[in-house]
């Protein structure tokens, strides 16, 4: 069996003290340059492997970090692990990704599986924003941390999308196409992204000088809109255009408006919050109001190197806006009556 090569080889094969070995391959004290590069010639040439585990106890910090979402399959999110996982494995960091899948045992799981592993910060989009039940760290895990998309906890650093921007940018859009009557499809109410959606559309609703209607309002599940879209399409008085507050509501949405036998856009404008492949390759395409997901990862893991070095700094706040992208799902209100008047 091979002998495993040890820091004591490292030194002896260098010609220096154990001591300005250890020193070099921590990446601490002051080591002559020479030295230095002697001690990681000789490193490369033995094929020294450190021993994480004794490194992480001796300087207190393992060089990982735990990347805590809901669902990985999410491309979404992909995209967002992605982004972050380059940036910080570009800065040296390892890096633990977990799912929680909206439930909230399975976070308190992953949160303590990610603690025993004394990772050195946590980006984490966590189930959701309610104080009662509970923080985003496991109990005792007091590591810098870097929510996305949601509000709390308190200790944390925010990347956040303006979703109230989004909405008031399609709103304004859907409004200058004559719409009056404007729906508004998102996850639960008490999470950011829903409240801010909403607050988007109350404010856009106002600028336009029309009232804001609960009833073409649903925030209720993370899941499919089948259900919400065909309610709010068949009443009498349906929305004549729908905003959904999420890319994964878009597949029920679509399902939704065919077994009613509408067409888009002659029956019923759409926009959806966030793009996706089915966005851009439905008949017509979908308008979407889009931000860049990998740019996103990378802002969290940018924002977490920060306050890793800066702990003690002022809590941040990042607000990434999103844009509109126009194409050919909605179109103006006159020319759907007289589509329909023509039939």
């Amino acid at each position: 069996m091979t002998r495993k090569v040890t820091i004591r080889d490292v030194a002896r094969r260098a010609g220096v003290s154990v001591g300005t070995a250890s020193r070099v391959i921590n990446g601490s004290g002051n080591v002559a340059a020479e030295l230095r590069q002697s001690v990681e010639r000789t490193i490369i040439e033995i094929g020294f492997q450190p021993n994480s585990a004794a490194q992480s106890i001796r300087s207190g910090t393992s060089r990982t970090i735990g990347l805590l979402v809901s669902d990985i399959r999410t491309l979404r999110l992909a995209h967002l692990v992605r982004g972050a996982q380059t940036e910080l494995e570009r800065a040296g960091y390892g890096v633990f990704i977990a799912c929680h899948e909206n439930d909230r045992e399975r976070e308190a799981q992953a949160l303590q599986f990610l603690s025993r592993r004394r990772i050195d910060g946590l980006i984490h989009s966590n189930c959701n924003d309610r104080e009662t039940e509970g923080d985003a760290t496991a109990p005792g895990m007091a590591v810098p941390t870097v929510v996305y998309d949601r509000d709390g906890p308190e200790h944390a650093d925010l990347v956040q999308i303006a979703h109230d921007a989004g909405i008031r940018q399609a709103v304004e859009y859907l409004a200058g196409l004559g719409h009056r009557r404007i729906g508004l499809i998102t996850g639960p109410g008490f999470m950011y992204p829903a409240r801010s959606r909403i607050e988007g559309l109350r404010a856009a609703l106002s600028d336009a000088g029309l009232p804001f209607e609960p009833r073409n309002v649903s925030a209720t599940s993370f899941g499919e809109a089948f259900v919400d879209v065909s309610n709010m399409i068949t009443r009498p008085d349906r929305p004549s255009a729908i905003i959904l507050g999420g890319a994964s509501m878009l597949g029920g949405a679509l399902r939704a408006i065919r077994a009613q036998r509408l067409e888009i856009p002659r029956d019923l404008s759409l926009v959806a919050a966030g793009d996706s492949e089915l966005a851009q390759l439905a008949t017509p395409a979908i308008t979407v109001v889009r931000w860049d997901m990998e740019e996103i990862g990378r802002a969290c893991a940018t924002a977490l190197l920060s306050r890793i070095k800066t702990p003690d700094a002022p809590r941040r706040r990042l607000l990434v806006d999103p844009e509109l992208v126009v194409r050919g799902s909605c179109a103006a209100l006159a020319a759907n009556l007289r589509a329909a008047a023509a039939e």
